[in-house]
């Protein structure tokens, strides 16, 4: 269940300062993303890199 103040949408997810390593390959650095209820968003690559992990 999500919280509201004042019926406002809200953060549904809140990433800060991300970092993922595979294999000993560094493939994300430093990401920071908010996600606000209602927003659609869309994660765009090439195959292979990386996008489901």
């Amino acid at each position: 269940m999500l919280a509201m103040k004042n019926n406002q949408p809200g953060t549904i997810l809140e990433i800060k300062d991300l970092d993922i390593n595979l294999g000993g390959k560094e493939i994300i650095k430093n990401v920071s993303l908010d996600i606000e209820e209602n927003e659609i968003v869309g994660i765009v690559g090439v195959s292979g890199a990386g996008k489901t992990t």
